[in-house]
């Protein structure tokens, strides 16, 4: 996905005026937050604008201060979990080959993320991971690198 994709996806979900919420339930300016999270004041505003998406680490810290779930960030209080947004539910059409060369480097980019963070997913999580990450690696004609597949992480997340 393009960087402009980003930006209508978080439009579209409302991510950056939840967030802004929850900074300000919290009683907390930009600056303040920023220092909870390790951000300057001018990365909070690019969440909260939606011109910059939190990586999972980010979002599950903003659930912690709000209180709530990664999930309801995303996607509001009326959300379908995002596992069950499949492509079949979309009227999907099928898409061009699949390459396998690159399946293949985003298997093992993820392996190694998965290990070195030792998380614990579910096969279906991991499978709609790899895809999300394969979709937009042939999209942008991009190589997965670690930040990439962090990146795609939070998507996933329904918990």
């Amino acid at each position: 996905m393009s960087s402009n994709k980003y930006q209508l996806l978080a439009t579209f979900l409302g991510l950056g005026v939840r967030l802004r919420h929850i900074r300000k339930e919290a009683g907390l300016s930009q600056g303040g937050i920023g220092k909870i999270l390790g951000f300057g004041k001018s990365t909070i505003s690019k969440f909260e604008s939606g011109n910059m998406i939190p990586d999972s680490k980010t979002l599950q810290r903003y659930a912690q201060i709000g209180q709530t779930s990664i999930e309801q960030i995303l996607c509001g209080e009326k959300s379908t979990p995002l596992l069950e947004q499949t492509p079949e539910v979309h009227g999907a059409l099928p898409g061009p080959p699949l390459d396998v060369a690159l399946l293949a480097e985003i298997l093992a980019e993820i392996k190694k993320f998965i290990a070195g963070e030792r998380l614990e997913l579910s096969p279906q999580r991991e499978a709609r991971w790899v895809a999300l990450v394969y979709d937009h690696c042939q999209e942008d004609k991009v190589k997965p690198d670690r930040r990439l597949v962090d990146r795609f992480l939070w998507i996933t997340k329904v918990d």
